[in-house]
């Protein structure tokens, strides 16, 4: 074969390999980035890029580089993430393959120089360049087809997982499938026993090494994944109980102001009639309507009704009372966390002050201090609790729910207590605010 016959298919190889990596990688990254944007530009981009570089005649590994600097760029380009989450999403799994194929090129070139013989090469006699162009693409593209496999597996048994954690699983089979392709070639390679072994050690560190780290920023897409559902599932939850709150003010307001009506109509009635009886009963219900019913504590009435019922239970339980609550409508928060903090922190102190034999009291003040919504509840209690530094152990269930919405709200939520008094403080910022639910 003429010596521009292998050049010529030795760049086909070249550029049939690098349009597999183009393609292969577009395709994952879409999933996160948009599919136009990286199975169309991207693709074109990397093509167009390994034409440029095969009519310059760039050497291999200058052009592998080239690669991943032209891909971090389209990323850093045409996505929206924080600049850490493009690197650590893309450039890890990328690198790693890259890293691996160098390194297996590299130590199969100086252990194994006379690979084709040791394989059988006699079917490719004859082409001495062509068998360096082939396997890469081969090994590739077998890759890619078990990968590709095994990825659409993994969404078929597994629908709601990350796009993203499909892409590390599939680095990590990149990983163990060059370990697997190193043994298989290092087997048919003469040389020493030490030898073998500290190569076999090197690249094992190395693997290992990659493995791990792609294992770590799986679990940590995982939980980031888990934490976003947990938050619209908690939103959409408080969204239906802050919805009923506000439908049943509503009617209770009409009630209240038709029940009132009834009343005026039943007491001039009984005037006329002259039914003494009737006109004392309806004259003392009117005159207690107002105190009994139209006491107001916030003026952000999801919230009043709250803080309303939670007097009213606390009355019952000869619990004193003390509720001054300003500058939630100032604040202008979302009022479905708000309801939240609100209903938790009266809970939690409804249950430790009913048990107090020694006057049980509550005390609940809101204000704006400093661009803060500064929200204080203090309650009796029965006896000392187990101290801890945050409440993320076992004291209340309400105290969780309380320290995440206020987390979520871009505040903090801390608490202290002696033998007979528990404090607990909400601080949320009101200026600069971010909507944390879209």
């Amino acid at each position: 074969m003429a010596q521009w016959q292998v050049s010529l298919v030795d760049g086909l190889m070249d550029f049939s390999f690098s349009i597999l990596i183009a393609l292969f990688y577009a395709s994952v990254l879409s999933a996160r980035y948009g599919k136009t944007n990286f199975r169309v530009i991207v693709s074109a981009v990397m093509i167009i890029a390994t034409i440029i570089t095969n009519i310059i005649h760039m050497p291999q590994m200058p052009m592998f580089f080239t690669g991943i600097a032209i891909l971090m760029t389209c990323i850093f380009i045409l996505s929206d993430d924080k600049p850490l989450k493009k690197i650590l999403f893309t450039f890890i799994p990328y690198v790693s393959d890259i890293l691996l194929s160098l390194v297996y090129l590299s130590l199969r070139t100086i252990l194994m120089p006379n690979f084709d013989s040791a394989f059988g090469g006699q079917t490719l006699a004859g082409l001495s360049s062509i068998p360096n162009a082939v396997e890469p693409l081969l090994l590739f593209t077998v890759e890619m087809l078990i990968l590709f496999s095994i990825s659409k597996w993994i969404q078929h048994k597994k629908p709601k997982i990350s796009d993203l954690t499909i892409v590390y699983i599939l680095s990590i089979i990149i990983v163990q499938i060059f370990i697997l392709t190193f043994l298989l070639y290092i087997y048919y390679a003469k040389i020493s026993i030490l030898k073998f072994v500290l190569v076999l050690i090197v690249y094992m560190i190395i693997s290992i090494s990659l493995t791990v780290l792609v294992i770590r920023y799986s679990i940590r897409i995982s939980k980031e994944q888990a934490k976003q559902e947990f938050v619209v599932n908690q939103y959409n939850l408080l969204s239906s109980q802050y919805d009923q709150l506000r439908n049943n003010y509503v009617n209770y307001k009409k009630l209240r102001h038709d029940l009132k009506d009834h009343i005026n109509v039943i007491n001039g009635l009984s005037q006329k009639a002259d039914k003494e009886e009737l006109t004392e009963y309806t004259s003392k219900l009117l005159k207690n309507w107002d105190s009994l019913s139209a006491k107001t504590y916030c003026d952000v009435p999801a919230i009043d009704i709250i803080l309303a019922e939670k007097y009213n239970m606390a009355t019952a339980n000869h619990i004193r009372t003390d509720f001054l609550v300003g500058g939630i409508k100032e604040a202008q928060l979302d009022n479905v966390y708000l309801c939240s903090i609100f209903s938790n922190l009266l809970n939690n102190a409804l249950e430790a002050s009913k048990y107090c034999t020694t006057n049980p009291y509550i005390e609940l003040k809101s204000s704006i201090q400093l661009g803060n919504l500064v929200i204080t509840c203090r309650n009796s209690m029965p006896q000392v609790i187990r101290k801890k530094d945050d409440p993320n152990h076992n004291h209340g269930y309400g105290l969780h729910i309380i320290k995440d919405l206020s987390n979520l709200l871009g505040g903090n939520f801390v608490y202290e207590h002696d033998e007979y008094n528990f404090t607990a403080i909400v601080t949320i910022p009101i200026n600069d605010k971010e909507e944390v639910h879209k």
